[in-house]
């Protein structure tokens, strides 16, 4: 029962957020025993779970990514591992990487955190940087630079000179390319890096989409689109959305033409939905298809009253 299964992942997962952005001990532990994550704990379905749940709070989040405990930092590897930075610029994978979570205001935290990005981008990289050490130093660079452009209480912005010039021989031992500097300085003062957005992202139909899509490999929870005839298992479903507004357009329609094709289309809808209604035994919408259709049947319309449609 997919799409059902997957409904109620959903409502679980909403839940499952609450839970970790109040404590993220407790949170994890009542993923244990709902079964969405494994016993004993596994790092890399909580990283997917830090990366794709919806409604998470990304303060919570980099506090748990930045812990020092052996676990935290397994989860950190495992969530930096869920990207592919081949052929990505380090100043773009970096915001990719942080976009999902508040850096922690801990020097020691942030560090860490960089560090398995760092090592992350070399491993997609190893042309574009000397070492891990190298996509290291660049990244805290670009948190200064970002800091500095961005901070109102910081008066005297940083140059480009300036920052070319905090990054000599950082590139295992060697400059960098000053066009990469300068792509890198011109996005930076451009376009913020947002790392005190804390605000938890709403569930969007286009939000879900993208989890689906993210969770849909060998080790993901989420379940694919179903085929035509799984999909028909919720026809009943469906239905009971859309029968009552379908029977009041019907209705206005029938009610106020003077045209007999329009007419009988309006009465084969009515048909249409008794029909649906019937194969799946739901009285109730018979019953109010019948109330309507005896409102158009009432003496006072047979003899002048409403529109068209009351014969």
């Amino acid at each position: 029962n997919g799409l059902r299964r997957n409904r109620h992942l959903k409502r679980r997962l909403l839940a499952c957020a609450d839970h970790f952005n109040r404590a993220p001990k407790k949170g994890l532990a009542y993923m244990q025993e709902i079964k969405l994550l494994p016993d004993p704990l596994e790092s890399k379905a909580v990283a997917r779970f830090l990366k794709f749940a919806p409604t998470l709070d990304k303060e919570v989040v980099g506090e748990y990514l930045g812990d020092h405990k052996d676990f935290n930092v397994s989860t950190l590897t495992e969530y930096a591992d869920i990207f592919d930075f081949k052929g990505v610029s380090l100043d773009r994978a970096l915001r990719s990487f942080l976009d999902g979570f508040k850096l922690p205001g801990e020097a020691q935290k942030i560090s860490r955190i960089l560090e398995v990005f760092a090592a992350r981008y070399y491993t997609g990289n190893p042309e574009a940087v000397a070492d891990a050490d190298s996509a290291y130093v660049l990244s805290y660079s670009i948190i200064m630079l970002n800091t500095d452009q961005h901070n109102p209480q910081v008066k005297r912005k940083m140059t480009l000179e300036q920052f070319v010039r905090n990054n000599r021989g950082t590139n295992g031992g060697k400059d960098w390319p000053r066009e990469t500097l300068e792509h890198i300085f011109a996005g930076i003062v451009n376009d913020e890096i947002k790392l005190t957005d804390d605000a938890a992202p709403t569930l969007t139909a286009s939000r879900w989409a993208d989890m689906m899509r993210a969770s849909s490999g060998d080790n993901g929870r989420m379940l694919t689109t179903p085929d035509a005839e799984e999909a028909s298992v919720y026809d009943a479903d469906l239905f009971g959305i859309v029968w009552s507004p379908t029977i009041a357009a019907v209705s206005v329609v029938f009610d106020h033409t003077q045209d007999e094709s329009v007419l009988k289309e309006a009465l084969d809808g009515f048909l249409g939905i008794a029909r649906i209604a019937g194969h799946h035994r739901l009285t109730d919408v018979m019953d109010h298809l019948l109330a309507t259709l005896c409102k158009f049947a009432a003496p006072a319309r047979l003899h002048g009253g409403g529109g068209g449609g009351g014969g």
